[in-house]
């Protein structure tokens, strides 16, 4: 048996959460796999989390749905959603189960080439020229990154007569979000080197962006996605920019409660705006809560309240983060320097 396996069987969901991009798909000795061993024991958290083995059999030809002895555990491994057709560029991956929605695609496990990924799926059609320019720009600027901090893009597709475009990518085991709202409602908090790494390492990637021109804009916890080794992964690069001439920007974007002053007052911008978003994030960590109520409150002269119970290092930090004068805040190699100092 597999780690995943085990963990399967035990009912152990965080576990589960973190080896499942890498051991999902193994079978054991019997051809059972982690579903199965979840379903056996009637794990159904467990199992919800490893849906994209469900098409697979054990060595007598039964799927987990056989195996399940409870009508809503039955019920869920039988939902098979709508799996859209990939392109014939990409007939070497399966989509098996929809891992999440969203405003610029739907988001599906797959297999191929003897790894689990993920492959988002847009449909083109649903989207303005300016949206499809978004979803052109990610797929331009994703491929060309090489950084242990910043998804794997594997390959793109796109299929003219669906109206489609495809990004696969490495297969990661959550977020920040997902993470905080987890210890929320454990009531449990990030210790003070938790927080200390995720910054770390945001900055690394930070760092790499902005040494090759290029800037974020939408940083936030939701994009601050979990590998399975524990590593910080930045995602979703739709409204990333990669400067030209000028080290200046102007346009709207990003996710407001993270939008730095001079992107909410519509003012030409720099990258300092990614590093105003990852001083929120590391707020959020240290408090439970963000640093401002309100865009009303961001737009102030008025400070973030001052972080207590914290490192007098890491609460400086991340005020100097949050500065709303731009010229004021750290570059992300000056954060990435300082955090590195706190391993």
């Amino acid at each position: 048996m597999t780690a995943l396996m085990h963990a399967a069987s035990r009912g152990q969901t965080e576990v589960v959460r973190l080896l499942r991009p890498l051991e999902a798909r193994l079978q054991d000795g019997r051809g059972w796999t982690a579903l199965m061993h979840a379903v056996g024991r009637g794990h159904e958290e467990c199992a919800g989390l490893l849906l994209l083995e469900r098409d697979l059999r054990d060595g007598e030809g039964r799927t987990a749905a056989e195996h399940a002895e409870g009508e809503k555990m039955r019920r869920m491994l039988l939902n098979q959603p709508t799996l859209p057709r990939l392109p014939d560029s990409l007939s070497g991956y399966r989509l098996i189960a929809i891992l999440g929605k969203g405003a610029f695609g739907d988001v599906y496990a797959g297999h191929g080439n003897g790894r689990n990924v993920a492959v988002k799926v847009v449909s083109l059609g649903r989207h303005n020229d300016e949206e499809r320019e978004l979803l052109r720009r990610e797929a331009e600027i994703l491929p060309s990154l090489d950084h242990p901090n910043i998804i794997r893009c594997l390959e793109t597709g796109e299929d003219s007569l669906d109206d489609i475009f495809v990004l696969v990518t490495e297969l990661c085991c959550g977020d920040i979000r997902g993470e905080m709202d987890r210890r929320r409602k454990a009531r449990s908090s990030y210790s003070d080197q938790e927080v200390w790494r995720v910054i770390r390492e945001v900055a690394a990637a930070l760092t790499y962006l902005h040494g090759n021109r290029i800037v974020h804009r939408d940083l936030k916890p939701e994009n601050v996605l979990l590998a399975p080794d524990g590593r910080c992964i930045l995602g979703d690069f739709g409204v990333a920019r990669a400067l030209g001439d000028s080290s200046w920007m102007g346009t709207y974007a990003g996710t407001q409660p993270y939008m730095a002053p001079e992107i909410l007052r519509e003012e030409d911008y720099d990258k300092s705006v990614d590093v105003w978003a990852l001083g929120v994030i590391g707020y959020e960590m240290c408090t439970g809560g963000r640093p401002f109520r309100n865009v009303a409150a961001v737009l102030e002269k008025t400070p973030a309240p001052p972080l207590e119970g914290r490192p007098s290092e890491l609460a400086a930090l991340i005020s100097r983060m949050l500065s709303k004068d731009p010229e004021r805040r750290p570059t992300a190699r000056d954060v990435l320097d300082e955090a590195e100092g706190h391993q």
